[in-house]
């Protein structure tokens, strides 16, 4: 299975703007990103918000940016933000590129209990990486 390697302390999503995250997160249509069965992590594209609720989607991605701390999931470094759920499972979101439109982003999350995490400085973390598509 993929880990994403902390290069950062983990943040959690200021106390303002928890019950805001928590709303939108409701109205994502989130899916199992299952074309990265290494990786289990769910996905919402923006496309598929409703027009008038958009703004709200490009809100939590500011926050993501303002707010998150760094990971390198493979070769990449994305900036994540964690997000207490109302049941109090912790979530990671972050902001990729989507190919479904072109030019499009998605929002992506996983679980913090279920999707690995390690420091850098964690000698599992100098793994080779696995083959992330089949």
């Amino acid at each position: 299975m993929a880990t994403t390697i902390l290069l950062d302390d983990p943040t959690e999503i200021p106390a303002d703007d928890l019950p805001f995250a928590r709303e939108f997160i409701g109205v994502c249509r989130f899916t199992y990103a299952k074309s990265v069965p290494n990786s289990p992590h769910e996905c919402c594209v923006r496309s598929w918000i409703p027009a008038d609720r958009q703004d709200g989607y490009d809100r939590f991605v500011r926050l993501i940016k303002q707010h998150g701390y760094r990971g390198r999931f493979l070769v990449t470094t994305y900036t994540y933000l964690n997000v207490a759920a109302e049941d109090g499972e912790s979530w990671r979101y972050w902001e990729s590129p989507s190919y479904f439109p072109p030019g499009s982003t998605i929002i992506n999350r996983a679980s913090n209990v279920r999707a690995s995490l390690l420091r850098a400085d964690d000698p599992r973390a100098k793994l080779p990486e696995q083959k992330m598509f089949r």
